[in-house]
């Protein structure tokens, strides 16, 4: 196999490719170039770099994309890349099965560190793959807010499809005690954000982010760099459904979040009538990270969400979010790394309370944007 970068010239070999694997769920969502790179200049912030793999004869059996970013790793800065949409044609096609592993070897000799998120949970064969190939991997905690609990006993798909939940959901939301035992156990979450605290939609959140990236940096081992730099193109005006929040305290900007309630189509299959709402990333001063969580909370309520949901890993934040009445659930949301991301002490698992990893990063917003009609 070699391995070459994506031109315009690849478009009709990428939708031969995806006629062959069509009755499979994965594809290579490549229909289009966004932009011309060249390998030789270093990559701009979250800029996205498409790879594809050709056998002998020129057909092209798969492929990969780079997003790249700068992270921060224990104190400095390395380069890094979140890998997505690795696919081949030996999911269909056993005379290629080893070309999965080809792509990641291909995809490390640019970036030796990579990771990815989600990656269809760790049953999934693009899990399976990486950890063969000893990336390191930790679970990104799921957290739920229910913000209409009349409406989620009702219609949440979970409780409809089992008929003993059912029966006790329906009662519960036609006598309000269902709401009045929610309220209770989310308890917390009914506190206001505070007078001193004022939030603000804006269209770019790069002047906040700024603002508190150099002191918020220095409580986090791991993460993805969030400055000006990176969070504009993290969060591309191309998708109009992002609420991006600057939260002051006393005047001063104390940390942002960027919420949603739209591109959700796979979460709101699952969920069935309810409306969710999805708390994209949140960041900032850690002693005001409980306001920034409420502030999110309070804002996805205001869009008539049903349920807020979240991905976080930070230990502060993971309190921030319980403060703020949310509870967790088990997650289906695994991070892998390779590199020196795979190399944190005591390991990545153990090292995940201090690192900052949110629904923001890998595939991110990009990966709602490509979903958003589903």
């Amino acid at each position: 196999m070699q391995f070459a970068r994506m031109t315009q010239a690849n478009q009709s070999g990428v939708a031969a490719f995806n006629a062959r694997i069509a009755h499979h769920p994965s594809r290579l969502l490549f229909g289009t170039v966004q932009s011309s790179h060249d390998d030789s200049q270093p990559p701009q912030p979250q800029e996205r770099r498409r790879y594809l793999a050709y056998d002998e004869e020129g057909t092209i059996r798969g492929g990969y994309l780079l997003q790249w970013q700068k992270a921060w790793l224990r104190g400095r800065m390395i380069d890094a890349a979140s890998l997505g949409s690795p696919v081949s044609e030996g999911i269909i096609d056993p005379r290629f099965r080893a070309l999965g592993a080809a792509l990641l070897r291909d995809a490390a000799k640019r970036c030796p560190n990579l990771y990815a998120l989600g990656t269809g949970g760790r049953n999934s064969g693009y899990f399976r793959l990486a950890k063969a190939m000893r990336w390191a991997d930790a679970d990104i905690p799921f957290l739920f807010h229910i913000l209409r609990p009349t409406q989620f006993l009702r219609h949440a798909k979970p409780l409809r499809e089992r008929p003993s939940l059912r029966a006790l959901s329906s009662v519960a939301a036609s006598t309000g005690l269902g709401q009045l035992a929610i309220n209770i156990v989310q308890a917390r979450g009914r506190l206001a954000i505070g007078e001193k605290y004022r939030v603000e939609l804006v269209e770019d959140i790069a002047e906040a982010a700024d603002e508190v990236w150099d002191r918020a940096r220095s409580a986090i081992d791991f993460c993805m760099v969030r400055d000006g730099a990176h969070v504009t193109p993290m969060f591309p005006n191309s998708h109009k459904g992002l609420n991006r929040l600057v939260v002051r305290y006393q005047g001063t900007i104390v940390g942002w979040a960027v919420v949603t309630t739209t591109g959700l189509a796979r979460v709101g299959k699952f969920l069935g009538e309810c409306r969710p709402g999805l708390i994209v990333d949140t960041f900032g001063d850690l002693a005001h990270a409980p306001a920034i969580a409420r502030a999110a909370r309070d804002w996805l309520a205001d869009m008539n969400a049903d349920v807020a949901l979240t991905n976080t890993s930070h230990s502060a934040w993971l309190s921030a979010f319980r403060q703020a009445g949310f509870l967790n659930y088990p997650s289906q949301y695994p991070l892998i790394a390779s590199g020196e991301m795979s190399k944190l002490p005591g390991g990545l698992s153990n090292a995940i309370a201090r690192a900052h990893v949110t629904r923001a990063d890998g595939d991110g917003v990009h990966y709602l944007i490509d979903n958003e009609d589903e």
